[in-house]
């Protein structure tokens, strides 16, 4: 700029204003700084915690969760909790049988499908004892190292001891 007196350059006041918006730009440029970099902390923890979720729901709740409790541990230097916890699921009552089998053939036309006989049964049906199941609310808690545990639900079956 070219002043009366012949001198170019910035007033003391052109400078101070100059100054003040740079520090404004830098203070907002720096709050998005760590904003950004809270925002990646908070999702390699959050990835963490699935992994190790992840981990405990497909190979591990076979052992940890074979009977109603709760068990704690670590894994990678992330807590986890597996609360395991009866369900009851109603079950339909199962027909009577029929009281003879010769009725039973002639309310099926013996030329269909349907037709069984009493020596009929499934291959393995009738070896050894039945297999008895019990259901099973499983959750899973990871602790997030920050924020919020992460929460998995799921129902396993388990076989009765």
């Amino acid at each position: 700029m070219t002043r009366a007196g012949g001198r170019d350059g910035f007033t003391l006041i052109e400078s101070m204003v100059a100054l003040v918006v740079l520090a404004a730009v830098m203070l907002v440029a720096q709050r998005g700084i760590v904003a950004a970099r809270l925002g990646l902390d908070r999702a390699r923890s959050t990835i963490a915690a699935e992994a190790v979720a992840r981990s405990i729901v497909e190979t591990e709740l076979d052992r940890l969760a074979p009977v109603p409790g709760v068990r704690d541990g670590e894994t990678d230097g992330i807590a986890w909790r597996v609360t395991a916890e009866p369900v009851v699921v109603p079950l339909p009552a199962a027909p009577p049988p029929p009281a003879n089998s010769a009725t039973a053939r002639e309310a099926t036309p013996t030329g269909q499908a349907g037709a069984r006989d009493a020596g009929d049964e499934p291959a393995g049906a009738s070896e050894g004892p039945s297999q008895r199941w019990r259901t099973l609310r499983v959750t899973v808690m990871v602790a997030n190292g920050r924020g919020r545990p992460l929460v998995v639900e799921t129902i396993h079956l388990a076989k009765e001891l």
